[in-house]
């Protein structure tokens, strides 16, 4: 993640984020969370505003001991893929996109999400701003979860990414 003062007086700061390969991310909610942590360490202060390119405004504020962060809401439409659903090597029960690279895959189950072995090759050569999103409800035999997800984004080098909170949204 880097920082820069705003120079549009849209919010306190700019923020953006890139992967370790070097491409532009177009949200990345924990190191939003972690900028505005140092941010408001050293500076003080209750909140934090970013702004960023393609996600929005974003805020980070002081909850008692903790930090709340505002990230925006990405709503999908039902959709058919079904080259990525072949690309992913199982048929979902359910597939959502957003014009801006979100892909929801619903599953039957945990165990169907766990067994995927996607074709990241394929998955990339889709494109840098594609995030394909796998999920099924949790299994209390397996995880004890209320949900299971795994998070593809391999055209910015990341095949698997294991924290991907922006996933997580209702």
């Amino acid at each position: 993640a880097f920082v820069l003062r705003d120079a549009s007086d849209v919010a306190d700061w700019e923020l953006r984020w890139f992967a370790p390969t070097g491409g532009e991310v177009q949200l990345c909610g924990h190191a939003t969370l972690a900028s505005g942590h140092v941010l408001l360490g050293r500076d003080g202060g209750q909140r934090v505003t970013f702004r960023t390119r393609r996600a929005g405004l974003l805020e980070v504020r002081r909850d008692g001991a903790t930090y709340a962060l505002a990230l925006p809401l990405i709503p999908v439409e039902p959709a058919d893929w079904p080259e990525v659903v072949a690309l992913l090597g199982a048929q979902p029960q359910g597939v959502w996109r957003h014009r801006d690279g979100y892909n929801l895959f619903l599953f039957a189950d945990e165990a169907a999400v766990r067994a995927l072995a996607p074709d990241m090759a394929g998955l990339a050569r889709l494109g840098p701003d594609h995030q394909f999103i796998c999920t099924a409800p949790g299994s209390a035999g397996g995880t004890a979860s209320d949900v299971v997800s795994r998070v593809f984004v391999p055209g910015i080098g990341i095949p698997e990414d294991a924290v991907t909170g922006s996933a997580q949204q209702r």
